[in-house]
């Protein structure tokens, strides 16, 4: 064992592996007992993800939330793939709160416990115990791009089992041996007899049965659904608008709440004076909520004109945040802050000394981010003789449970959830205050449901915004303008602490090190023999969380904007300088010079044009961009977007490319526009007009170029395309107008 794998497992077990590797000392069950996929008259579960109908329709449980991203289509195909069924006879279903619907990828790798480059026997051993182990703890949830990755093993041993004890079955029927079986479209065949038998005659007699052997999973060469587009399972009903958003919920008798949260972060109810509100047609009640006031009415907008004409007092915390003074705090501690250390390696001083001729040190400004997803916050709730009822699009359905039977003061197992498909989310729908103001407002009036509805001002300005941040870089360059050492000091707040804080109070703390915040400046595939990361937790001023791409749309825009400005400063090309630095990684490189080559990199540009070129990797999948603009950064319009991924094997190409679609115009939108501002406490923004969406007259063509990788491990898509766009439109820009580099976004920020 090499030392350096002993001490990541040591590692593992310092920062709560021991735990862990406790419960993973018994293999998990990926499968799970059929029970808990529900016994359904006239269906039969073979496992925890596979009930057949007896006409041979297949129904698959997929425990993730649709937030638009094609997850629906993407989990089932590879349950289909295993279990060789025709695309047709394929149905979904959210299952229940089983444990084996755990996202145990997200959880690993929201934890610094092993860098995700690291390789090796003992690393993998170590993660995939932690993986174990985190099974157990049984958090369902989607986020961090993980749900294809997560469910890769399970859904696909699943369908794998189920379709053996389908072929043990019929073998058993025709007693023949089951190697004589074979099976196509939903049915068990037996060539050398001619018989075949449907998947619904023969499941009632598999569930009965034990698996002779480990289930066999299809490689790639044999494939059928997977890697080849399949129609979107969420699409029919969207387009034909009978897909029901949590907005759209409607129980009979239902009443309405609109919520007024404190005017500045922290404040609290002091006083509140119901009578006016209580006077006016349809209002049945107002309740104090955390942060606010809500009125309960018969119609959203009646309730909505009441709060609003309440007569409130509320508490002001001693510090108010002013993103101005935040700005100069996070310089301030960029010098001399107290910092944690992510990744170290080599000598920075003896490099500094050594062999550099040039030393670059750079800042780089990002502002807070708010979700802003179309479908604003909302929730619907009812308790009842002693149990409680949820209707929501959520990410993590465990902690709806959770919360929402801590507020009703209910039994969790009496807590009836609905998870609806959700309209947009980008992290935000992994927060739980929505949830926690339903509930408690619902146990105002027993017994009738209260869908609370936020109006968009509301939304934008009690977000869980991406944090803040100033980046600090340190490169000395050698006499080939190579870099010799590269140092990074991220300054912004823990998201971690921040979220655990509103979740789990007693386990948020200064101590334990935040990964999100140097997602995409730790494990750089640049050669550099001497480098540094650091994090400095900075005070957020405002609630912090998860945002698309988290840091890696923070880090990118300071490690690809640097990347540039090295290049030009060595006198290479920005294309020719990155390959020189990624020699001994063939698939960033394949990435990037197939981006490059579709935008014809190497072409001359009419004047008054410029080109940009940024590479990431993110969620084990890797992304290159190349930008085209012209004009100037105040007066800009962006021509063209080219794009190229490797995330493995493309299991489902078009819906592949629209999300990489999807990612590189949000990221544009947002390195454009996109920024919140305080004042005082008090979020200045407040709708579309001062926190702009990209509009579709805006909008450029968009090529997106994929690399299918069957060799390398299977990558998550939905946010890889957000980190590089904003370093390659800066470089872009520069490039089309000269001048200073720019080094803080927004570029063309709104004035408010």
């Amino acid at each position: 064992m090499k030392r350096r794998n002993f001490l990541i497992g040591l590692a593992a077990v310092g920062a709560g592996g021991g735990l862990l590797l406790g419960w993973a000392s018994q293999r998990p069950d990926l499968t799970g007992d059929r029970k808990v996929f529900g016994m359904v008259p006239g269906e039969t579960a073979l496992n925890g993800w596979v009930r057949i109908a007896a006409d041979g329709g297949v129904t698959i449980a997929v425990p993730r939330a649709d937030v638009g991203q094609g997850i629906t289509t993407a989990l089932a195909a590879m349950v289909a793939e295993e279990l060789d069924i025709d695309w047709a006879h394929v149905r979904v279903e959210q299952p229940s709160q089983a444990t084996i619907y755990a996202n145990a990828t997200m959880l690993v790798e929201g934890t610094a416990m092993i860098p995700a480059a690291e390789r090796g026997h003992w690393a993998e051993v170590v993660r995939q115990l932690a993986a174990n182990g985190m099974r157990q703890i049984g958090l369902i949830a989607t986020g961090g791009s993980t749900s294809v990755r997560d469910a890769w093993l399970p859904m696909r041993t699943a369908g794998a089992a189920a379709r053996s004890l389908l072929v043990q079955a019929a073998a058993a029927r025709w007693q023949v041996a089951e190697g004589e079986c074979t099976t196509a479209g939903g049915q068990v065949l037996h060539a050398a007899s001619g018989r075949h038998l449907g998947y619904g005659e023969l499941a009632p007699v598999a569930a009965k049965l034990s698996l002779n052997a480990q289930p066999v999973l299809r490689s790639p060469a044999e494939w059928r659904v997977l890697g080849h587009d399949q129609p979107r399972l969420d699409l029919p009903g969207k387009v034909g608008g009978r897909t029901q958003y949590g907005i759209d919920v409607q129980v009979p008798k239902g009443l309405f709440a609109a919520v007024r949260m404190a005017p500045v972060f922290g404040g609290e109810v002091r006083r509140v004076a119901p009578d006016a509100a209580l006077a006016k047609p349809g209002v049945t009640a107002v309740v104090t909520v955390p942060g606010g006031v809500a009125v309960v009415a018969d119609q959203w907008w009646r309730a909505r004109q009441a709060v609003l004409a309440l007569d409130v007092d509320f508490t002001k915390p001693d510090m108010l945040p002013d993103t101005v003074r935040l700005r100069a705090d996070y310089a301030r501690l960029a010098g001399e802050g107290s910092a944690q250390t992510h990744e170290t390696r080599g000598d920075q001083q003896a490099a500094r000394e050594g062999t550099a001729t040039r030393v670059f040190s750079t800042d780089y400004h990002l502002p807070f981010q708010a979700h802003a997803a179309l479908e604003p916050v909302n929730c619907t709730a009812r308790v009842a003789d002693g149990g409680c009822e949820v209707w929501v699009g959520h990410q993590v359905p465990t902690l709806v449970r959770w919360f929402a039977a801590k507020v009703a003061n209910v039994p969790v197992d009496r807590v009836v959830f609905h998870n609806l498909p959700l309209g947009g989310s980008f992290g935000r729908r992994l927060e739980i205050d929505m949830v926690v103001q339903a509930v408690t407002i619902a146990a105002r009036t027993p017994g009738q449901a209260v869908k609370v509805v936020w109006a968009r001002d509301t939304d934008l300005r009690n977000d869980a915004y991406r944090p803040m941040a100033l980046v600090r870089q340190r490169v000395a360059l050698d006499a080939e303008g190579l870099p010799v050492s590269w140092y990074t000091r991220v300054v912004t707040p823990s998201i971690m602490k921040s979220v655990l804080q509103r979740l789990l109070p007693l386990a948020a703390s200064d101590l334990s090190p935040d990964k999100t915040a140097v997602d995409g400046a730790i494990e750089l595939p640049y050669a550099v023999a001497n480098l540094r990361v650091e994090h400095v937790p900075a005070p957020p001023g405002l609630a912090v969380g998860f945002w698309r791409s988290v840091g890696h749309s923070i880090n990118a825009f300071a490690i690809e904007s640097m990347v540039n400005e090295l290049a030009e400063a060595a006198g290479q090309d920005a294309l020719t300088y990155r390959l020189r630095l990624l020699a001994g990684h063939p698939r960033h490189q394949a990435v990037l010079q197939a981006a490059a080559k579709a935008a014809g990199w190497n072409t001359p540009l009419p004047p008054g044009h410029g080109r940009g070129l940024a590479l990431h990797a993110s969620f084990g999948s890797i992304a290159a961009c190349v930008i085209e603009v012209s004009g100037t950064a105040s007066q800009l319009r962006v021509e063209r977007i080219t794009a190229a991924v490797d995330c493995g094997s493309a299991l489902q190409p078009a819906n592949v490319r629209a999300q990489m679609e999807s990612g590189l115009l949000f990221g544009l939108g947002s390195a454009l526009y996109g920024q919140i501002t305080v004042v005082n406490g008090a979020v200045q923004q407040a709708n579309f007009n001062d926190f702009p969406a990209l509009r579709l007259a805006d909008t450029p063509p968009v090529e997106v170029l994929i690399i299918d990788n069957p060799q390398a491990p299977i990558g998550g898509i939905g946010e890889v395309g957000v980190p590089p766009v904003a370093p390659a439109l800066a470089a872009a820009i520069h490039a089309a107008a000269g001048g200073e580099r720019l080094r803080s976004l927004p570029i063309q920020p709104i004035s408010v």
